[in-house]
C-alpha cells in the first residue's frame, strides 16, 4: 500500500512541470510556427519530462512528505553555550 501512495503521488508530482511546459509549448509553437519553434517546444517539453522523471524518483525513493519538507541545519548553534546576562 505504500509503494502504492507513492507511485500516485510522485505520478501526480511529477506532471505538475510537464503539464507548465506543455501549455508554454503549446504558446510558443502557436506564435513561432516553424521549424524554431518546434525545436523550441520540444526541448521545453522534453526538459519538463526529464525533470518529472527526477522528481518521481525521488518520491519514489523518500516518500513524499520526506521530499517536500526542507531541512534545514544549523550545526554552528548547536556548540552555543548559555548566555549568563542579557545584553541589550
Amino acid at each position: 500500500m505504500k509503494q502504492l501512495i507513492r507511485i500516485f503521488a510522485g505520478v501526480l508530482t511529477a506532471m505538475l512541470p510537464v503539464t507548465g511546459a506543455a501549455m508554454f509549448s503549446f504558446l510558443i509553437y502557436n506564435e513561432l510556427q516553424s521549424v524554431a519553434g518546434f525545436i523550441i517546444a520540444a526541448v521545453l517539453l522534453l526538459g519538463a519530462i526529464w525533470f518529472g522523471v527526477i522528481v518521481f524518483r525521488a518520491i519514489y525513493r523518500q516518500g513524499f512528505l520526506k521530499f517536500m519538507t526542507p531541512v534545514f541545519s544549523t550545526p554552528d548553534l548547536d556548540k552555543l553555550e548559555p548566555a549568563d546576562k542579557v545584553e541589550k
